[in-house]
């Protein structure tokens, strides 16, 4: 806090250590849904928090995954593949459909 002012809870996306006089943007692949936070948490696996501030993780795109915790951007699944349900991980594309990177899901 400033000097004689009252503390104000940081915002969403926004976070601050003990004895901090300005709120930190979280950093890309982190993210924090609360106020007042004291630190930013890792983007979920599944989803992308792609620049500083975020407070809300993004799901991948439906034919786009990511893998790992902190992520700041999604990978394109490959032709013959589609993300699963959680966007974690390229599956083969069921018999019956073909999957191509520019669809969003198998078609028949």
């Amino acid at each position: 806090c400033l000097a004689g002012s009252a503390p104000s809870s940081c915002s969403p996306g926004w976070y601050s250590d003990v004895g901090a006089s300005l709120c930190k943007a979280c950093a890309p692949g982190q993210y924090t849904p609360d106020y007042g936070s004291a630190a930013c948490l890792p983007c979920p696996a599944g989803r992308r928090c792609p620049g500083n501030g975020t407070a809300t993780p993004l799901a991948c795109p439906r034919t786009m995954v990511s893998a790992l915790a902190g992520a700041v951007s999604c990978d394109q699944c490959t032709n013959g593949t589609t993300a699963d349900p959680t966007g974690t991980v390229c599956l083969p594309c069921p018999a019956g459909a073909s999957c191509t990177s520019s669809s969003d899901s198998p078609r028949d």
